[in-house]
């Protein structure tokens, strides 16, 4: 891939891309420790005695001079170990460490050094800054820039010749750092943590680490800067990182990489615990990029595509157990088969339509599964009861259109679920699922999220806080449950749900009544055991009378019954039609059809989601440009302000043909059946034959609903072939068939 594609990629994914994040799953410095703050500041943390707080200071060297006269006067007996020179407008690091108190030099007591938010520059600047009183002769210190050699940077003059004997932590971000060089972190060979964050970086070579040893932490998140209105991408030399042998957190979070820069951030060797590289327009990961490593917690939120490759998480089965992938364009969830130890998994904002259930009985450690804004769609079998340890469970925003009894005990062990934001039709399940989570609500005590087993956190803080914080911030719906004594009564423990939702507000959790076009909470829906428990004291008494009845006629019962199973399905069939076409009579506008209507259209299309780009890219050219037939489309054709039902069944009256496209996804879908028992009830309300069918897959009969059914055996049907070779044929068919139709009425003049 070219940089020229790379800086295009970039510009897409940070600026197109609205809800992108502020933080990823390694945070921002400040989360990770606690001696300074986001602007500079030494908190409260720090003993004052052990630190001097220049921060903001335009003349932080005089300052700290005086600071070592007062130190020495008073002979204090604490060191200095903090020292903050931020936001102080430096231009290059000052030469002050020599600087000497009663406990010796400035570099050997100094543990915390931030120089945040100044202004380096890499050409000889001389300022007031570095005009030092250093003696009572009042002798200005003389710039060594001639001493440097071409691969150190100006900005690093304080630096040079000091050995930092305690130094642990340096805090460079925002300073405007645009090269390191390889001799800047010689002489602090005991750092642990060096934060480069928000600079301008464009480069590091493979020697500017060598000798940090037993660097930890290493942060250069945020450094792709604009200049010219086009990002800086991060060049790093391949064996950047391999003399930092103890480096367990690198954090490079919206730092674009250059492409050549994803052979030094592969094989980061066993100690690597942390990696983000969340929206650094990382290319497909390729077998081996993980060879050799143990990372525990991964980010690669931000960078499309990068999980295309089945076997991109290969040598991490036993190690992954928190892996953010938000907005990756993921599709197959078949990538996490045998990730074993994986704990927290955050897939929002992806393509994900389904689990397979023998993928999810490998993920048996997988406690969070956050899935908003996919397209996950009504599942039909147990899915996440084979993911023994799930906890916590997020469904917003997704295509699930039914809760059914099936989903109810798949989910019924999960402590917390979220559903809001999809579109839902009404059934007594949806009302089932609040009352449940609100007697739950009232009956159990909710806990939070421990992923170490020991009811700590400290391994995964930033991914179990954000969920935690979920948690802790849902609505109590207890007040939702009328029923006083659920606590209390002896109930089958093993099939007791005990989910709590997570996002309960009123209007986010409503359905829609289809054959009333309209949406209501579903707390107002009724409850499935309404009906049965109405019955009361009589439902002895029906019970013998039935078997009353089967003792005394059963040579009349027993073959009624075998007549209504032998023919169940065309009975079931007409009560089906007959109650469409009751549902449709009440909305209708009871014109009567004939041939001399004119028509808007010539067909209309009924297709579902997941075939868009099949009736895009291939039907819609052939039929508007092959045929000249005017197509009536759902997602530009539809009346705004109209419900849904009114926008169906006005569009289907005003084309002349109805063409339907059959999969299993469009047989998933509740708006799909009901246009298909529209189209139905069209054949039989004009007994025209104007009905075209188009299978895009092969439908077993144990798949297809009886309309369907019966079509098939009434209608001829196309299928479209997966040979190239076979879809001319196809098409001329298909041709065939709307231009005759087109032309049976051909006085009929098209408007569209």
């Amino acid at each position: 891939m070219t940089l020229r594609l790379y800086l295009f990629t970039f510009l897409v994914t940070t600026v197109l891309t609205f809800d992108r994040p502020e933080k990823c799953l390694t945070g921002y410095m400040t989360d990770v420790q606690s001696w300074v703050d986001a602007d500079g500041d030494l908190t409260s943390y720090v003993k004052q005695d052990e630190a001097i707080d220049l921060s903001k200071k335009l003349d932080p060297i005089r300052t700290l001079i005086m600071n070592f006269e007062n130190h020495i006067i008073n002979a204090q007996k604490y060191d200095i170990k903090y020292l903050s020179l931020a936001k102080c407008k430096l231009e290059r690091v000052p030469k002050i460490f020599h600087f000497k108190s009663l406990k010796g030099e400035l570099s050997e007591t100094l543990q915390y050094l931030t120089l945040y938010g100044n202004n380096f520059v890499d050409i000889s600047a001389t300022g007031d800054d570095y005009q030092m009183s250093i003696n009572a002769t009042q002798r200005r210190e003389v710039d060594s820039v001639n001493h440097f050699l071409d691969d150190r940077s100006i900005w690093t003059l304080g630096f040079e010749n000091i050995t930092f004997a305690n130094l642990k932590e340096l805090d460079l971000r925002a300073c405007g750092i645009q090269t390191i060089g390889r001799h800047v972190f010689k002489g602090m060979r005991n750092l642990q943590a060096l934060y480069l964050g928000e600079n301008c970086i464009y480069e590091i070579g493979s020697s500017d680490f060598y000798k940090l040893t037993n660097l930890v932490h290493l942060d250069l998140s945020r450094n792709s800067k604009f200049k010219n209105q086009e990002p800086n991408p991060l060049l790093i030399r391949e064996g950047a990182f391999k003399k930092i042998i103890n480096l367990r957190v690198l954090d490079m979070s919206f730092t674009m990489l250059h492409p050549r820069s994803v052979a030094a951030v592969s094989n980061l060797g066993p100690n690597l615990q942390t990696l983000s590289l969340c929206w650094s327009s990382l290319p497909r990961i390729s077998d081996g990029f993980y060879k050799d490593t143990s990372i525990r917690q991964l980010d690669l939120s931000g960078n499309f595509e990068v999980l295309d490759n089945i076997t991109s998480f290969r040598g991490l089965e036993n190690s992954l157990q928190v892996l953010y992938a938000e907005g990756v364009k993921l599709k197959n969830f078949d990538i996490f088969n045998n990730l074993r130890k994986l704990k927290i998994l955050k897939l929002t904002m992806n393509e994900i339509v389904a689990i397979k259930r023998e993928v999810a009985l490998t993920l048996t450690d997988l406690q969070v599964l956050d899935l908003d804004k996919n397209r996950f769609a009504t599942w039909l079998y147990p899915t996440f009861f084979g993911m023994r340890s799930l906890r916590f469970l997020s469904l917003r925003e997704n295509n699930i259109n039914v809760v059914s009894l099936e989903m109810m005990n798949d989910i019924r062990d999960i402590s917390y679920i979220a559903f809001s934001g999809n579109l839902i039709i009404c059934n007594c399940h949806t009302r089932e699922l609040v009352d449940a989570a609100a007697i739950n609500e009232r009956c159990q005590q909710s806990e939070l999220l421990a992923l170490n087993g020991n009811g700590t956190n400290e391994e995964f803080n930033m991914a179990v806080t954000e969920y935690n914080n979920r948690i802790m911030d849902r609505m109590n719906i207890s007040y939702l449950s009328n029923s006083i004594d659920n606590c209390n009564k002896k109930v089958d423990m093993q099939k007791r749900s005990k989910f709590l939702l997570l996002d309960y507000e009123k209007e986010k959790y409503s359905c829609m009544q289809a054959f009333e076009s309209k949406s209501i909470p579903f707390i107002e829906v009724k409850n499935c055991l309404a009906k049965s428990e109405s019955y009361g004291i009589e439902q002895g008494f029906q019970k013998g009378v039935n078997l009353l009845l089967l003792l005394i006629m059963p040579g009349i019962v027993l073959p009624v019954l075998l007549v209504i199973f032998m023919f169940r399905r065309r009975i079931r069939y007409f009560f089906v039609t007959m109650k469409n076409s009751a549902t449709l009579s009440l909305i209708s506008n009871n014109e009567v059809m004939d041939d001399a209507k004119i028509y808007n259209y010539d067909v209309f299309v009924s297709y579902c989601h997941e075939d868009r780009a099949w009736m895009l890219d291939h039907l819609l050219p052939h039929l508007e440009t092959d045929c000249s037939v005017s197509v009536c489309l759902h997602e530009r054709d539809f009346q705004v302000g109209l419900s849904i039902l009114e926008n169906i069944v006005s569009c289907m009256d005003r084309s002349r043909t109805i063409m339907l496209i059959i999969s299993r996804q469009f047989l998933m879908s509740q708006w799909c059946q009901f246009e298909m028992h529209l189209a139905q009830h069209r054949l039989l309300e004009t007994r025209r034959e104007d009905l075209t069918l188009i299978l895009l897959e092969e439908i077993p009969r144990r798949l297809r609903p009886n309309t369907l059914h019966y079509l098939m055996l009434t209608k001829t049907y196309i299928v479209w072939p997966r040979a190239e070779a076979e879809q001319a044929v196809f098409w001329r068919r298909l041709n065939k068939s709307v231009v005759t139709q087109k032309n049976k009425l051909h006085d009929n003049v098209t408007l569209a």
